[in-house]
């Protein structure tokens, strides 16, 4: 999936039945490679900016 964030901060991402973990996210698009076999996904932003989830 890629997040693009406006500013630099911390995402929280909960993926499939994998527990909540907290990733740095930077300024443009950040990639992390998460498996949720479209069950389900939630991306928390604790950003002071908007950020944007896109998979594929």
């Amino acid at each position: 999936m890629v997040v693009n964030c406006t500013v630099a901060g911390n995402i929280e991402l909960h993926a499939g039945g994998s527990l909540a973990e907290t990733d740095q996210c930077n300024v443009g698009n950040n990639d992390f490679d998460r498996n949720f076999a479209g069950v389900f996904l939630a991306v928390k932003n604790d950003t002071s900016g908007n950020i944007t989830v896109t998979t594929h």
